[in-house]
Order: structure tokens, then sequence, then C-alpha cells
């Protein structure tokens, strides 16, 4: 079915803007006369571009019932994805549910295409049973000739579930019915399967996208990201650098900066490291949020020169370093020059909060390096006690503010531990 162009004659264009005004006026009524003049104009072109204009759900959920109820007036395929594409949009799982179920009761006749966007915004707000119930109540009523595309669309709706039955059903449907099993139809088994945690099964269907030469920097990150989020931190580097070395495929900078976060929550800081050079070598420059994660990870592994190092990397790169990167590394250095380097960069600029959240990981510091006796000696010398000022340190500590209970706790812990 060929779709119409949509109106573009100044007539129409006011008929669209009187009705918006109307629907957005503070308060409305539906039974008004101008409501009941314009009604005579709708058309499914003027109320799809309507729906379109509206930023409130409500009101295009308002505006969509009072439409279907005019005489002479009927909502096509595309007005009823207007309105889904707004309550996907707005997250509104029930109205969008009520849309669904109220396709059947209009006997509007869809094209495969409108019906597969329709599918998808079901899919997005995880009406995983209602987008499948719908298609096959639609297949049966004849309200549209399914195709290849419908199916590959009903495909992706699944991926996500981890619903493996469910999607082998359908991929044999659709082998019976003799469309291809292709790129577009694979790549949903494959999203599925990892779900699933059936990685036997991904792997069958990743070769197959493999042998069709289909895959690519997507269907690949599909598979790390998942290994990574089951732990299997080797398995997924393995598979990266033989997609280098085979397939001359390297990663996008997003999945590389996910799969950092992923090696670094499995405590696989080694691999998250090789991923950030890696990063360099592609020419991509690692955010904040890769530099925080990295450095925390590599304090944590007592890892401090690496850690050290990776910050002087993110200044070179212009960025700055926040108080919780400088906390991080504060708090597991005790060496006095690189104390004095990391608070130079940024003492001057903090408010009194940030310089006492500061203060307290350079205790830590000193404590966590066996220095308990040179932390007491600066908390002593901040609160102003008069003992004599001898390190830079201490000279850049001198606070106006006396140091919080934390500061106390930190140094009494230290002394406990010792």
């Amino acid at each position: 079915m060929q779709r119409k162009p949509i109106y573009s004659s100044a007539r129409t264009t006011t008929v669209e803007a009187s009705l918006v005004s109307i629907f957005t006026r503070k308060p409305f009524c539906l039974e008004s006369p101008e409501l009941q003049e314009l009604s005579s104009k709708l058309t499914p072109e003027i109320v799809e571009t309507v729906l379109k204009s509206f930023r409130n759900w409500r009101l295009a959920q308002v505006f969509f019932n009072w439409a279907s109820k005019q005489e002479g007036y009927s909502h096509s395929c595309y007005t009823y994805n207007a309105l889904a594409a707004v309550l996907s949009n707005a997250r509104q799982i029930a109205p969008l549910r009520e849309l669904a179920d109220s396709i059947l009761i209009s006997q509007c006749l869809w094209t495969p295409g409108a019906f597969g966007y329709f599918l998808r915004c079901l899919g997005s707000q995880g009406l995983i049973k209602e987008a499948n119930d719908l298609f096959d109540q639609v297949k049966i009523s004849g309200l549209c000739i399914l195709n290849c595309y419908s199916y590959n669309c009903l495909l992706e709706v699944m991926s996500n579930s981890g619903d493996v039955g469910l999607l082998e059903y359908r991929l044999n449907e659709m082998r019976s019915l003799g469309c291809p099993i292709d790129k577009h139809s694979l790549t949903p088994a494959l999203q599925c399967y990892c779900s699933a945690r059936m990685f036997d099964k991904a792997l069958m269907v990743f070769n197959e996208l493999n042998e069709m030469g289909c895959v690519d920097q997507h269907v690949l990150a599909i598979l790390l990201v998942s290994y990574s989020k089951c732990g299997e931190v080797d398995t997924a580097f393995e598979l990266i650098e033989w997609a280098e070395r085979n397939l001359k495929i390297s990663l996008n900078e997003k999945t590389l900066c996910v799969l950092i976060h992923g090696f670094v929550r499995e405590n696989r800081v080694d691999k998250a490291l090789e991923l950030y050079y890696k990063m360099k070598r592609l020419g991509f420059l690692a955010d904040i949020s890769v530099y925080d994660v990295l450095i925390r990870g590599l304090c944590k592994n007592r890892e401090i020169g690496k850690a050290l190092m990776l910050y002087m990397h993110m200044k070179e790169s212009g960025i700055s370093p926040d108080v919780r990167i400088i906390s991080q590394l504060l708090s597991c250095i005790s060496d006095e020059r690189d104390m004095v380097q990391l608070l130079e960069d940024c003492w001057i600029n903090l408010d009194m909060a940030k310089r006492m959240l500061l203060y307290n990981s350079v205790l830590k510091g000193l404590v966590n390096g066996g220095y308990v006796d040179k932390a007491y000696h600066l908390l002593k010398a901040t609160m102003g006690s008069g003992l004599n000022v001898s390190s830079q340190v201490d000279k850049i500590l001198l606070i106006k503010e006396k140091p919080d209970t934390t500061c106390f706790q930190t140094v009494i812990d230290g002394f406990v531990q010792s």
C-alpha cells in the first residue's frame, strides 16, 4: 500500500494549527462548536501531523481518541504509529498496551513497514508478549500481509527477552514460509542467545554470520559485551584480537568504553588498561569516566605508578581531573612529592568542603603507607596546635576550618591498626 504524502496546502496547515491551538488551550471543551467544525476536515495526514506536534502524551492520547469518534473519519496505520511513538518516548506502558488492543477493533489496514514500526514501539517498552500476540492476531485477521521484514521486526523485539523458545519458533516459521534467514534475522537471534547466556548457540549464530560476511562492529559488540557481563573477560579479549587479526574489525569508541567499565567491574584492570591503549592507538580520546574507573581500579590493586601515569595522560589530553579522582590517588600514595603535585593541581580552586575531602584523602594515604605518626602530625598542625610546619604538604593543607570527625577517625583507625 503506497503511502499518500502529507498535504501541504494552506488550508491543511490552518486546520492543523487550529487543532493544536484548541487542544493545548486551558481549559478546552471537546464539544465546542469550533472543534465540531474542524472535525469534518479531518484526514489521517492531518491527524498524524497534529499528534507529532504534541509534547504532552496525555494531550496526544485525548486528541487521538477524539478523532477516532468523529463521523466519516478513520485512523490509518500512520496515525497509530504517531501516537505509539509519543507513548513509547514517554514510557507510557499501559496506554501503549491499550493502543495495541484497539488495533483489531478498529480494523485498520497496515503495511508491513508500518506494522514493524509499531512492534518496535511495543518492544522498546518491554511489551514482548503483547507484540507477539498482536503479530498472530493481525496475521489471522488479514489486517496486514506479513512479510520477511515483519518477522525480522518481531525477532528484534524478542532479542533482549532471552526467550529462546519463542525466538526459535518464529525462526522455524520463517523458514517454512520461505523467508531468507539473513543478517537481519540472525543478529536478533545472537542477541537473544546472549541474553539467555547460551553462548554455545550464540557462537553458532556468530559463525553463521561470519560465513555470510555479515560480522560488523555491531554484531561483534553484542557478543563481546555479553561475555564481559558474564565475567568471561579473557574470552572477550581473545575475540577482540581475533576480529582485529582475521576480520580487520576494530571496535568503536562506545563499545571500548563499555568494555573498559565492564572489565574493571570484574577486577580485570589489566585487560581494561590494554583496551585503553587500544583506544589511544585508534585515535579515540578517553573521557573522564574512563580515567576515573581505571584509576580507581588501579588504586584498589595498589598499582599506584600506573594510576599516576594515567593521571598524567589525562592532564596531557586536556581533561581537568575532578576531586574524586584526586582523592582516590591521595588516599593511596604516601610520597610527599606526588601529594604536593596533586594538591597544587586543584587546591586553590576548591571550596572548603572539597578541600576537607582531599585533606582526609591525604591522611588516608599517609596511614595506608604506614606513616601514622606523620598523619597525626599533619592533623595537629591543621588544628593550629603550635607545631612547626615542616613540609610542603603541611603548607598547602593549612586550612582555616577545623578538621571534621572523619579526619580524626582516619588517624585513630591508623593507630589502632598499627
